[in-house]
């Protein structure tokens, strides 16, 4: 791969690809820059280089273009959209995003009611560039011969991959999507972010149902530059220890409050002390928005799922809802305190 090369106006009497250091940084567009080159040897009657602190700052003829072709820009993500759909159960159905993306894009789904009491999550699956399918997934330690659940509210995020800019374009986050072969139940893995963040909200939701074996996704060691994560079935099934590849959408939001390119809100935050109690939470939202919660953190070893209720109760002051963990129904039901991250994306103020 070509770092950079000499312009038509320098002449290099010998090569430069000697024992070199080359720092690079990452732009809210996507693009890199070169920090600094250090060692380099003697290139004629021009001397040595030493470093070169900034892009805009390198002489001696280097191509600029070639030097921004050292890695594949990230895309600035430029479509998205949010909605909900209704009467979603234990059957898979088909909902429609409400607009056709170029690209198939990645999907973020949760419930916003709690109509079936049960411990459960959402499954996805055939993920296309207009809509995708999606059913709720009871947790089975009860044994039941017949899984039923009450019709649902569920609400969606649907976006291209690439990095998250708001209306000013800063950069805020990234979406992406990776390939998850769970071979054992306890196996963490490590996905490192594209950009740094001082305090990272991070969701993650399969979009493929090659598994059938309930589960979720499950994160913990969230820091400014990575996540662990692993596909989380539930504890009745630890006997079983692997689960078939899926692929998995990831965002990635500094906490915060932002206005997106098209005038919608996106809030970012954390929540301490959440446990399956129901916990009040505040957001500043004047109408109702799409809410997207998942657990941050490992405190209690058994595996649980987020759950929100009266989404729908919405205020003008600010929007309230309740949030708590569930664990499958043969577990006592109390949970270590976890931090669950929430994002949400409506009408802010």
């Amino acid at each position: 791969m070509i770092i950079a090369e000499n312009g038509n106006d320098v002449c290099i009497e010998e090569s430069v690809n000697h024992n070199q250091h080359w720092r690079f940084e990452l732009r809210s567009d996507g693009r890199y820059d070169i920090v600094s080159v250090v060692n380099l040897k003697y290139i004629g009657s021009w001397g040595d280089i030493g470093v070169v602190p900034f892009l805009k700052t390198i002489t001696l003829g280097w191509d600029i273009q070639a030097v921004n072709a050292v890695a594949e820009p990230i895309p600035i993500i430029s479509n998205y959209t949010s909605g909900v759909a209704f009467d979603v159960d234990h059957n898979f159905v088909d909902v429609s995003v409400g607009k056709t993306f170029a690209t198939q894009p990645v999907i973020f789904a949760d419930m916003q009611t709690i109509n079936g009491a049960d411990p459960a999550g959402l499954r996805i699956k055939d993920v296309s560039t207009s809509q995708f399918t999606v059913k709720v997934e009871e947790e089975q330690s009860g044994g039941d011969l017949v899984i039923s659940h009450a019709p649902e509210k569920i609400g969606f995020l649907a976006f291209e991959t690439g990095i998250l800019q708001d209306a000013s374009g800063h950069a805020i986050g990234e979406v992406g999507s990776i390939q998850v072969n769970q071979t054992q139940n306890a196996n963490w893995r490590t996905l490192n972010f594209n950009r740094t963040y001082e305090n990272p909200v991070v969701i993650m939701t399969m979009n493929t149902y090659n598994g059938p074996a309930p589960s979720h996704m499950r994160i913990q060691s969230v820091s400014n530059d990575s996540v662990s994560y692993r596909i989380e079935e539930w504890d009745y099934l630890t006997d079983n220890n692997t689960h078939a590849e899926e692929t998995v959408a990831y965002m990635v939001v500094e906490e915060g409050n932002y206005i997106l390119s098209d005038g919608t809100s996106l809030n970012a935050s954390k929540f301490t002390h959440i446990n399956n109690e129901s916990s009040t939470i505040s957001l500043p939202f004047w109408d109702i928005p799409v809410v997207i919660s998942q657990s941050q953190t490992t405190n209690g070893e058994q595996a649980i799922v987020t759950r929100d209720k009266h989404i729908d109760d919405g205020y003008y002051i600010s929007f309230i809802f309740e949030l708590s963990l569930q664990e499958e129904k043969n577990n006592d039901q109390v949970h270590a305190d976890e931090t669950v991250g929430v994002i949400a994306i409506g009408q802010g103020y």
